[in-house]
């Protein structure tokens, strides 16, 4: 990466999780949605994201190592980055009145996340506070995407003249208060240990 384009990167993400953290009690990507952010603030996410997608896609087509695609710090910092932006990506998506994002997500978030996973199989993986930081409760950047498929779904079910049956939406409701009671485990073993 330059140093310039990272430092403007830095600077940015920093604006944007400042942003959040702001918005956290009125609910970050609640606010992100429904446009109660500035246009200072869309314009870092859409600086962000720009320069991880390019970042990415450069990686990606480097011939490296079996396993290892990026350094540590970087997947680090990637994490961060998918961690912060991808909920404000889904709120954009879900706002503009789609569905099924997982479908449609873009191949940074998804490249980021695998190598995220990569490195966390190496036997010489240390979890680090870099990657356990969050700005929201979890450190899944999809969850909105399964609280926003729980409202479809339940409005689907509320019409009942869907066209799934009741019993598919049903079982991804389910899987969604599965998603919903690890999360908050993931939560309360956090508060125990602090």
């Amino acid at each position: 990466m330059r140093t310039e384009h990272f430092k403007n990167f830095r600077i940015a993400f920093t604006k944007m999780k400042r942003y959040i953290e702001t918005k956290k009690m009125r609910g970050g990507y609640s606010c992100y949605k429904n446009r109660e952010s500035s246009e200072e603030i869309i314009k870092y996410k859409l600086y962000v994201d720009q320069y991880w997608k390019h970042f990415v896609n450069e990686k990606d087509a480097m011939a490296q190592v079996e396993g290892l695609r990026l350094h540590k710090r970087w997947i680090y910092t990637g994490t961060k980055y998918r961690r912060v932006v991808e909920p404000l990506t889904i709120a954009e998506y879900y706002k503009n009145g789609r569905r099924n994002y997982i479908a449609f997500r873009r191949n940074h978030y998804t490249l980021l996340e695998k190598w995220l996973v990569e490195v966390e199989d190496q036997q010489n993986w240390l979890p680090s506070n870099e990657t356990n930081e969050t700005t929201s409760l979890t450190k899944d950047s999809c969850f909105w995407v399964y609280v926003e498929e729980a409202v479809l779904s339940l409005r689907d079910l509320e019409e009942r003249g869907s066209s799934q049956s009741v019993a598919k939406i049903e079982q991804g409701l389910e899987g969604f208060e599965a998603n919903v009671q690890c999360a908050l485990a993931v939560v309360r073993s956090r508060w125990i240990q602090s």
